[in-house]
């Protein structure tokens, strides 16, 4: 798929041209590559979108959550979301092939990869599109390396999916944070210290939670 093409039919056909942000001014932004694609117009659809683990940090005061990374072609998190979103959508209405939006994806990972180092080995070998969604998608929210390793290998989801997993949540869920990701048991365990050092200056006792990583 030529991305020139791909962007344009993403951001004018689902995304009529001229939709007006609530300050009334046409939101638009450029995307220029070094592959010969030149200052592509895009609409913005999701105007409201914020990455998920930054709104985590503001929103409960917790160190560690999101994680910082160069978007390439001075794109923002919001507009790398987006262009996931919008080949899943093209997808969806058979506006492209599947093999037209995982090589899309692919593009987009390698690209995103080029610009941040700590994202090498974190794309499990032979992933599929939807794997490729999830890290791109997972990228444009914030989430850290280690997060998007563990929850894009296949064989730590029966672990995901375990009482053990559940139980590291629990002290989070229990003061109402509760991650949309899958995020590593060490992630979690840095985070619930965090929470209990919190509550102890309190004076609060919290309850019993996991104080180990065994899977």
């Amino acid at each position: 798929m030529q991305l020139q093409q791909g962007l344009v039919t993403i951001y004018e056909a689902l995304y009529p041209l001229g939709q007006l942000t609530r300050d009334g001014a046409q939101e638009t932004s450029s995307l220029t590559t070094s592959d010969g694609y030149q200052s592509l117009q895009m609409n913005i659809p999701d105007r409201d979108f914020m990455p998920a683990a930054y709104a985590a940090e503001n929103i409960y005061g917790l160190d560690g959550i999101g994680h910082n990374y160069n978007c390439p072609y001075k794109m923002s998190p919001r507009e790398v979301n987006n262009f996931a979103q919008g080949l899943l959508h093209m997808e969806l209405r058979d506006m492209i092939t599947p093999e037209q939006r995982e090589e899309g994806l692919t593009y987009m990972w390698h690209n995103l990869q080029r610009h941040n180092a700590d994202l090498a080995g974190v794309l499990p070998e032979g992933a599929d599109a939807d794997r490729l969604h999830q890290a791109v998608t997972g990228f444009a929210n914030g989430y850290s390396p280690q997060d998007l390793k563990f929850m894009l290998e296949p064989a730590n989801e029966p672990y995901i999916d375990s009482p053990r997993y559940a139980a590291l949540h629990k002290p989070l869920r229990d003061v109402g944070l509760a991650l949309e990701w899958a995020a590593a048991p060490e992630t979690l365990l840095a985070l619930n210290q965090q929470l209990e050092a919190r509550q102890a200056k309190l004076g609060i006792t919290p309850a019993q939670k996991p104080q180990t990583l065994t899977r």
